[in-house]
């Protein structure tokens, strides 16, 4: 068999916890000299968002934004909808999944949740806390989680499901 591996230790600069709490921690003597430095970004990405629609942060992480921002657009739009698509292409009109307003609103909520699904598997929401703690290192105290494939297999079908209809009825999501 193979050499056994020595086990990774990881070991703190003396200053690292203290640079993580200016950077992190809500007291006011790190908080407010954050605040100052980041207004001058703030203001610039505000003017971004007038004048383009979007400000840069939105292109360092996009899917963020979108799983984010979709659930909740989706859903204003399900609760002011007049409509439902209707295909004229669709030769078997008593097979059709959106057949009234009803069903086309369970469809959004199925776009919606599909884009929820996504939020949570990106956040490691299947992942399950162990009665095991971290006994140092950043998470020192905090549990040790592992992935339950039950929970993580649910969350893909209704994300697989969500864009199956977000792609299906892309060019209907208007009112």
């Amino acid at each position: 068999m193979g050499k056994k591996q020595k086990e990774l230790k990881i070991v703190f600069h003396p200053k690292f916890w203290e640079s993580a709490d200016r950077l992190f921690s809500n007291k006011l003597q790190y908080l407010i000299p954050r605040f100052l430095s980041n207004a001058k970004h703030e203001v610039k990405w505000a003017w971004q968002r007038v004048f383009r629609g979007y400000d840069d942060r939105i292109t360092w992480d996009l899917d963020w934004y979108i799983m984010k921002y979709m659930p909740v657009i989706i859903r204003k739009m399900k609760s002011f909808a007049h409509g439902f698509p209707s295909s004229p292409f669709d030769k078997n009109k008593n097979k059709r999944e959106v057949h009234d307003i009803k069903s086309w609103k369970m469809i959004l909520e199925k776009i919606a949740n599909g884009f929820d699904a996504a939020w949570k598997i990106k956040d490691g929401q299947y992942n399950l806390k162990t009665k095991e703690k971290y006994t140092e290192g950043f998470f020192k105290g905090e549990f040790k989680t592992e992935p339950d494939k039950t929970i993580y297999k649910k969350l893909e079908k209704e994300y697989n499901e969500g864009m199956k209809y977000f792609q299906k009825y892309f060019f209907n999501l208007w009112d």
